[in-house]
């Protein structure tokens, strides 16, 4: 298969290269980035409340940022893009409209910035948009972002025939369309996904599956836990008197409001752990607490871990008393 066309190296090719645009995108994520601690400081609290929804105040501050500024309201440029010298334009030269430029943003941002909201998994139909709008656009982005050396477009350009270019801005050269290459790794891509869908569709509906998400729901009924995650852990130890292997159901419990007494929390969720048949065989049972926000451009964690065997869970939960807390 020929390769991809290229257009002309010569001086007069407007077309910025991937180094410039990853350097300005570095400096763009530093500053929202910058501006997320800030705010994740200021509304701790709330964010921490509100859980994975947080994103969507992340994705209109992103939006605001990259739309409002890559458009003619401040010559197509913002500060990462200002700094290497490189702006968006059309294919005549031209700066965006504010609207356009918000629409290219939001193609940009919209997979990155759904990937971690709570989908419940009732909501099959939504689970396979979520994913191939995550997956599936997103892979593009960043394969055409890696691999498109022709115009260098990637999805947002090529929906909306917006460049960037070196500044000042210049008429972009005649180019070819994208190359059948590109079209062929997309399209295998995409049946890839869908491949991966109903693959996690039957593991979803499996015994093993099904138990951690009962686990889960349960958990999430206690009314201090927004979210929770379940995993199975297996380590393998190797020492002078050979292996060892420790089994452990680690459980994320992440609160929805500040708790004083968070062992008195975990005490509680241990409750409902340990009834449960995921609990039977194991050494040792990991509950942390966490207090956590997450707005896309800025996140925090803070975490207060207990892990002790089932035993010692039963005799905290009968009135005995557990080891120190690990911190």
């Amino acid at each position: 298969m020929a390769g991809p066309p290229q257009l002309p190296v010569t001086p007069s090719n407007p077309i910025a290269g991937f180094w410039l645009r990853a350097l300005a995108l570095l400096i763009d994520s530093l500053i929202l980035g910058a501006a997320g601690f800030v705010l994740g400081l200021i509304f701790f609290d709330y964010f921490c409340s509100i859980g994975s929804w947080g994103r969507l105040y992340g994705f209109v501050i992103t939006l605001l940022y990259l739309g409002l500024m890559n458009s003619s309201l401040r010559n197509g440029q913002t500060f990462g893009k200002q700094i290497v010298k490189i702006q968006v334009t059309n294919r005549n030269g031209d700066l965006l409209s504010p609207e356009k430029s918000v629409l290219r943003a939001a193609i940009l941002c919209i997979p990155y910035f759904l990937n971690g909201l709570p989908v419940t998994q009732e909501s099959t139909w939504l689970s396979a948009v979520l994913v191939m709008i995550i997956l599936g656009a997103g892979g593009a982005i960043i394969y055409l972002y890696i691999f498109n050396r022709s115009t260098r477009q990637s999805l947002h350009d090529l929906i909306l025939g917006t460049y960037v270019t070196k500044a000042p801005p210049q008429k972009i050269p005649e180019a070819k369309p994208l190359w059948k290459g590109h079209k062929i790794a997309l399209a295998c891509w995409a049946i890839l996904l869908v491949g991966l869908m109903f693959a996690g569709n039957k593991l979803a509906h499996s015994e093993w599956f099904e138990g951690l998400l009962e686990l889960q729901e349960e958990i999430m009924t206690h009314e201090d836990v927004g979210y929770a995650s379940v995993v199975e852990n297996t380590s393998h130890f190797y020492g002078s008197g050979g292996q060892s292997i420790t089994r452990s159901l680690v459980i994320g419990a992440y609160l929805n409001k500040d708790v004083s007494d968070k062992e008195q929390v975990a005490t509680e969720i241990a409750t409902i752990i340990l009834p449960h048949e995921k609990s039977i065989d194991k050494d040792l049972i990991n509950i942390q607490i966490i207090r956590a926000f997450d707005i896309g451009i800025a996140s925090s964690r803070i975490a207060m871990r207990y892990n002790y065997s089932p035993e010692n869970w039963k005799n905290k939960v009968s009135g005995g008393l557990l080891p120190e807390i690990i911190e």
